[in-house]
């Protein structure tokens, strides 16, 4: 345990001191007034100065390695810089290599990166989330993502779990298929463009705009056409989530006194804006509704209508729940509004990065380019082009792809979409790792920091996909592998990310060549964490050109 700073904690009484005095000379000439004053006041502090010297070597935490101040405050004077910076992240890393897997983050949290302990918080005793997660809230409203309700989110997964069924996910194939050949066509386009010969191409930003369209298709029935710059006010959507995100992950990493004394007007704006972008939709989607039901002489909410009809999209099941037999199912106009615009950021965010973040890696490693490039060209889609599409491999011919797999594994290793961690809090006393935690203590599970830990990884920091594959030589752990979370609180929408990262990943390095633009090395490793982890400057240039060869 580190050294207290005693300078700083002399800086900090004198500057009690000094309001204490503040308020005794309001008090005029009365002595007696302010002794009392004085007295109750410099109580009060000694109270709170042996509360804390109480949690810091006596408390149920004590025995928790960490640093000094994380006993005394909750969010300590060394996190500053890094929550501001959004390196947050970086600091835990530090305190876990410091500290080891468990360690003191604040006066009631503490981080573990050890892979059973974070399968027995996340699965087994599947702890309820924690209090953070309110900070993710809009004016209060709960969200499937937010909730910290167990039995809230009970309901409202159920509610919408249809839309992310396997069954229903496979109808889903033409139109994520739809999308990516716009893309296909937008980098010709540019190429064509530039002559013919190797473009420049910001990567970031294509896989952003290719997966804001297939969330627009898949889950809204709307063209959104962002891979050609949007339709109307949908141009807006990027840097609106942008704007949300980054208020967001701020205001998540600082407490509550301090969180609502940050304001952003372009927060406010893109809330706003975003809130409205979304209403509409659903307005126009309820009266199409209600006029397809009056068409047919069929009351709104009738059993038969409901089987039939419209493509049962994550709109129109949220929608539906208004009718439902259950009234804890049902949702309200703002409730939907809410969980629509979750399913919009976080339905385009974190696949657009890892995509991102995997071609990144891809450049960096040529021979392992070169090897899923091999395996891609083995697909056979001679069968698959029709009416003049573009040739595009089905979700099950994905599926089969070990290599392609094994390379998005390991770029879910390596750039979890969490980055500080996944927060629960127990609801009662409980024994972990051998340490006593008393309930509602903030738990962290930093499964970044299990991704890379040489305890459970050969070459922890390399890019080294083959790890994954049957035989290797130095196998992945499974068991320190938690990219979509565990427990009941898992992504509900993993299975639709897989079909989107692999036919994301598959189309590019099918139809094109892909290299490195020089200049960017520190770009790569400059991490930033606004709720996702990203590359700080949002922007990332590779150079493509038509491959010699088509299917």
């Amino acid at each position: 345990m580190s050294v207290v700073n005693t300078s700083s904690l002399m800086r900090a009484f004198e500057a009690i001191q000094e309001h204490v005095d503040t308020v005794l000379a309001k008090l005029g000439q009365r002595e007696h007034a302010k002794n009392v004053v004085r007295a109750l006041l410099l109580g009060y502090l000694g109270y709170k100065i042996s509360k804390r010297l109480y949690l810091v070597f006596l408390g149920p935490l004590s025995h928790i390695p960490g640093p000094i101040f994380s006993s005394l405050v909750d969010v300590p004077m060394w996190m500053k810089k890094s929550v501001r910076e959004a390196k947050l992240f970086q600091t835990v890393f530090q305190l876990h290599e410091q500290y080891g897997p468990v360690v003191r983050l604040g006066v009631d949290r503490i981080s573990v990166s050890d892979k059973a302990i974070i399968k027995e918080v996340l699965g087994k005793q599947d702890f309820p989330k924690a209090e953070d997660y309110k900070r993710f809230q809009l004016e209060g409203h709960q969200t499937v993502f937010s909730t910290i309700d167990k039995n809230f989110h009970k309901h409202r997964r159920r509610a919408v779990s249809p839309a992310f069924s396997l069954r229903y996910l496979g109808s889903l194939e033409p139109f994520l298929q739809s999308c990516t050949e716009k893309m296909i066509l937008n980098i010709r386009q540019q190429i064509a463009n530039n002559r013919g010969a190797a473009t420049t191409l910001d990567i970031w930003g294509l896989y952003k705009h290719l997966a804001l369209d297939v969330i627009g298709e898949t889950a809204f029935g709307c063209e959104f056409d962002m891979i050609n710059g949007g339709i109307g006010e949908a141009g807006r959507l990027p840097g609106a989530i942008d704007h949300r995100m980054h208020f967001a992950g701020l205001r998540a990493l600082l407490p509550g006194f301090v969180r609502w004394t940050i304001s952003s007007k372009n927060a406010l704006e893109s809330d706003e804006y975003l809130f409205k972008f979304m209403s509409e939709i659903i307005e126009q989607r309820t009266e199409a509704t209600r006029a397809e039901a009056e068409q047919n002489g069929q009351a709104l909410d009738s059993p038969s209508r409901r089987k039939k009809g419209k493509r049962n999209d994550i709109l129109q099941i949220l929608i539906e729940t208004q009718f439902a037999d259950n009234e804890e199912d049902r949702l309200m106009a703002k409730d939907i509004i809410q969980e629509t615009v979750l399913f919009l950021i976080a339905g385009s965010e974190t696949t657009s990065n890892t995509i991102a973040f995997t071609i990144i890696f891809l450049i960096q490693h040529p021979k392992v380019l070169e090897a899923l490039v091999k395996e891609i060209d083995s697909v056979d889609l001679k069968q698959k082009g029709e009416d003049n599409r573009i040739p595009l491999p089905s979700f099950d011919d994905l599926k089969s792809l070990p290599y392609l797999n094994a390379v998005i594994d390991e770029t879910l290793r390596l750039r979890p979409v969490t980055g500080t961690g996944l927060p629960r809090q127990p609801p009662a006393d409980v024994v972990l790792g051998g340490y006593a935690i008393p309930k509602n203590t903030t738990i962290n599970c930093f499964t970044w920091g299990c991704h890379i830990s040489d305890k459970y990884w050969y070459k922890p920091h390399e890019f080294m996909p083959e790890r994954w594959l049957d035989g290797a030589e130095h196998p992945a752990d499974h068991d320190a592998f938690f990219p979509f979370s565990i427990g009941s609180r898992n992504c509900i929408g993993k299975n639709f990310a897989w079909m989107e990262l692999r036919l994301g990943i598959f189309a590019l390095l099918k139809y094109f060549e892909i290299g490195l633009v020089s200049g960017q090395e520190a770009i790569i490793e400059d991490l930033v964490q606004l709720v996702t982890v990203r590359i700080k400057v949002g922007k990332y240039d590779i150079t493509v050109k038509e491959r010699a060869t088509r299917a």
